[in-house]
């Protein structure tokens, strides 16, 4: 059976060559081809017939270029030509460099950004067979959703998975010391004298292994430093932030006190590398997790808040192939009847694809990565379809000098390589331009981060080899696609027929509607995202947040401590101007770490009712005003049990009908109970991207965590001041440390905010793209038609009907752009705006908006035109003709 050679191959052979070449190598290439087929797969046939093809060409065009024009190109003629026709055009080529360098820079700088994303967690040694080991209670809310999955579990867990589960090497577990304990005041003494004190909560209790199977260097210390109890290790920077600049030989072995009040002296053992940028797991120091271990807690299988990562004997590991050995470990653990389930996460998956409860910081968002790297690479083409209608519409002006050198003897390859040379001068000129812009805002990009992205950028090989591959044969297309189109313009055309428009052509294919489509929909989507953020910081949370200062509450908890703490109450509230001064473990904006599931004493067995737990003084409602809608709140009376106040949220975990209806029932809570006192209001603890949690509030008049002062406009510094003098006064060993709230709260907007900044600025690019592309295409529209408006105004057109008649088709072209843009964006930011439980509707203004504003953009862009082809004299132009 004969096989057919590659078309295109052939092809290409047949355009290069002349006739008799081919005739000379086509039918020996044939053959050599069958002869292939049958020793060899079809596809390696193909594949060593198109490489014969190019080497046959090879010598062929060597000699042919070498005749016709080697001369021109070593005597660098065609650079010259090159440089006299666009140093002739400044404006036109400024232009054309702007568009292209300004494309190109933020190409660079959103795939640099891409790139440092990507790369969460894939600098640990075995990343490919290091795993998360998440947890599933299986329990449904009252909104119908499993809220219970954690990307913590429980600490029996890795004991278990390693003993059972084959597939597992080893594992390690670590806990946030702010889940232990509300506070952590960590202190050196130089002699009797304090050389550091703060209360720094960036620290883990992490178990022997941690530092074996994550790959966070040691710089100094003990291999093994967190074997043995009341060990500590130190980041560098930490390490710096304590001792200053002692070396590191002497920090290690020196004493560190953590928690004043217990005196517990903690030996330093090693010295870490500062966690990585491109880490989801970061801390400031770690003690040892037999510090705090004891056999009850290592069989515990109810605190699901310790986090267990596994190393796997080899990567690939599937959750549908384990899921039967986890659910038999699970049967052991739990019993046949549990709904529990465990899954793994691959770690380098865990920043751009987990959504759990318990994440250990802000993760990114794969949806919003990959919406920047299309809108990155569109940007890119924008540029580079601009920079072809540009060099194509100057081109026409060039027209004769074209048709005379045909006439005078020049090849279509002559050309070509004069406008291919020219269009490779801009690119490279472009390139130049665009990695200076990029070296120049690389730092502040940075900066406005609070990340380093070079180095990592430079770290992925491959993804840096596919941006540069897309730059370089980007480009090589946008250049040799006009050179070509250029060079086929034929004398005739000239001299006779009338001469085809490719520009307009080319945008009647779509190209201009393609520009401003994306134009619209990434204007649209920032106008929406920031209306989203706006009502999100301007929504009624249900308290309020202005004039409050959390300061930390002292780590010094003697038997005095809680006679101190009420004196310090007392102290601050004489002073006119605060209003009011709470105590509470956790404030709004920071996470709330105490959970457990809670059941009615009397009613319904319950599914489903996991609820967060907050301890709180009798003055946390009247100082964030949140409002009481039944029962009473907190006295410091004594009562018979323990009193809790809940929320509305949890009144419908808890399946009661009102508030009225859940009053002075009881509760079981970490078996515990508790007699129900009151309802309050939901309010958003958390910003309006989470829905409202189920929120228990427990009485301690003196709770480890934050002391809230309310205070009156324009005393905030005597507020503070007061507070600091009266803090060292009854608690002198431990730090004075404070935060506005409002600042807290708002900081949990940073990553969407990020996000409505690079579209925002992505937003002003598309257009500026766009409407250089347009205003190619009205300036070689307008020079066309110019001989039609001198005959219009001879019979009796005005300016504005000239001016109607040219600018009509432009706002036609945003009209359809615009239509289409915004069933894009209306379909998109649907979807983008599901990942708030409170949320905008989306409604005409958000589009009429960006329609108007970039037909206005787009007018301004194309008016010059416009009106100076409106303004000209008609004997003028007539005559000429």
């Amino acid at each position: 059976m004969r096989h057919e050679p590659p078309r295109l191959a052939k092809g290409i052979l047949r355009w290069i060559v002349n006739a008799e070449f081919v005739e000379e190598v086509e039918g020996d290439l044939d053959e050599l081809f069958q002869d292939r087929v049958e020793r060899h797969s079809i596809l390696r046939a193909k594949f060593l017939y198109v490489w014969d093809v190019l080497r046959a060409i090879r010598p062929y065009q060597a000699k042919r270029y070498k005749s016709e024009v080697g001369h021109e190109i070593f005597n660098w003629i065609f650079l010259r030509l090159a440089y006299r026709n666009l140093i002739k055009r400044k404006a036109f080529s400024g232009i054309n460099l702007l568009g292209l360098s300004i494309g190109l820079v933020s190409y660079l700088l959103i795939m640099e950004y891409v790139a440092f994303e990507r790369s969460y967690d894939s600098f640990h040694e075995n990343a490919d067979r290091i795993y998360r080991v998440a947890f599933n209670w299986g329990e449904i809310d009252y909104q119908g959703e499993n809220s219970s999955i954690y990307a913590s579990s429980v600490p029996a867990m890795g004991p278990a998975l390693l003993q059972e589960i084959s597939e597992i090497e080893s594992i390690t577990r670590f806990v946030p010391v702010r889940t232990v304990k509300s506070y952590c005041v960590i202190s050196h003494y130089s002699g009797s004298q304090i050389s550091y004190t703060g209360n720094d909560e960036r620290g883990f209790y992490a178990d022997s292994m941690f530092l074996k199977i994550l790959s966070f260097p040691i710089i100094k210390g003990d291999p093994s430093p967190l074997n043995k109890p009341n060990s500590i290790v130190l980041t560098k920077t930490f390490a710096r932030k304590m001792f200053k600049n002692v070396s590191f030989d002497k920090i290690i072995g020196e004493t560190i006190e953590v928690d004043a009040d217990r005196k517990k002296g903690h030996i330093v053992t090693a010295i870490l590398e500062d966690n990585p940028a491109n880490s989801h797991i970061k801390f400031d120091y770690l003690i040892s997790y037999a510090t705090i271990n004891s056999d009850r807690l290592e069989g515990n299988l109810g605190w699901s808040q310790f986090y267990t990562y596994v190393l796997a004997t080899e990567a690939g590991l599937s959750n549908d192939e384990m899921a039967p050995k986890f659910k038999k470990l699970l049967n052991k653990l739990y019993g046949i009847d549990s709904q529990i389930s465990i899954f793994l996460q691959p770690i380098e998956d865990i920043y751009l694809t987990s959504r759990l409860r318990e994440e250990l910081g802000e993760n990114g968002s794969a949806l919003q990565l990959k919406f920047l790297t299309i809108i990155a690479n569109i940007i890119l083409i924008m540029a580079w379809i601009n920079y072809v209608s540009m060099f194509l519409a100057r081109s026409m002006e060039r027209i004769n000098e074209i048709c005379v050198k045909k006439v005078l003897g020049s090849t279509r390859t002559h050309l070509a390589v004069q406008f291919f040379v020219e269009s490779l001068v801009i690119t490279c000129a472009s390139l130049i331009v665009g990695i200076l812009l990029l070296l120049l805002v690389q730092q502040p990009f940075e900066g406005w981060l609070g990340r380093e992205l070079w180095h990592v950028f430079r770290q992925e090989n491959e993804f840096v080899f596919v941006i540069l591959l897309t730059v370089v044969i980007g480009s090589v297309i946008a250049g040799l696609y006009p050179a070509l189109k250029v060079a086929s313009y034929r004398p005739a055309q000239v001299l006779g027929a009338k001469l085809q428009n490719p520009v307009e052509s080319m945008f009647k294919r779509g190209l201009v509607h393609f520009q401003f489509i994306v134009a619209f929909v990434i204007v649209s989507s920032t106008l929406i995202i920031d209306r989203q953020i706006g009502f999100m910081k301007n929504a009624d949370l249900g308290m309020e947040l202005s004039g409050r200062i959390a300061i930390r509450s002292p780590g010094d908890r003697d038997l005095a401590y809680v006679a101190r703490l009420t004196s310090y109450k007392e102290r601050l509230l004489r002073q006119p101007f605060i209003q009011n001064v709470s105590f509470t473990s956790s404030i709004p904006g920071r996470t709330i770490t105490t959970s457990g599931g809670v059941q009615r004493v009397i009613g319904p067995e319950l599914d489903g009712n996991n609820i967060f737990s907050m301890e709180v003084d009798e003055n946390f409602l009247d100082t964030y005003r949140i409002r009481l809608i039944a029962g009473r709140n907190f006295s410091e009376k004594s009562a018979s049990i323990p009193t809790v106040i809940l929320n509305e949220a949890a009144l419908n975990t808890l399946r009661f009908e009102s508030p009225e209806e859940a009053l002075n029932h009881r509760i079981h809570w970490q078996r515990k109970e508790y007699e129900v006192i009151g309802v309050f209001a939901n309010y958003n603890h958390l910003f309006l991207k989470q829905a409202f949690e189920p929120i228990m509030l427990s009485f301690n008049p003196a709770p480890a965590g934050f002391i809230t002062l309310k205070v009156k406009d324009g005393y905030h510094e005597q507020a503070l001041a007061i507070s600091k003098v009266e803090m060292q006064n009854l608690f002198p060993s431990n730090p004075f440390e404070y935060n506005w709230i409002e600042t807290t709260y708002d900081y949990q907007y940073n990553t969407v905010q990020q996000f409505e900044t690079l579209t925002r600025y992505f937003a002003v690019l598309a257009i500026l793209i766009a409407c250089l592309g347009l205003f190619a295409l009205s300036y070689y529209s307008v020079q066309r038609r110019i001989k039609e408006m001198a005959v219009r105004k001879v019979f009796g057109a005005s300016i504005a009907d000239v001016l109607i008649l040219l600018s009509k088709s432009y706002i036609r072209i945003v009209l359809v752009s615009g239509s289409i843009g915004t069933c894009l964006t209306f379909f998109i930011m649907k979807e983008w705006l599901q990942n708030f439980a409170f949320a905008i509707s989306l409604g005409f203004m958000d589009f009429f908006v960006s329609v108007t504003g970039i037909t206005c953009i787009v007018l301004i862009s194309v008016i010059h035109n416009c009106f100076r082809t409106s303004l000209v004299n008609p004997s003028h132009i007539l005559k000429q003709s």
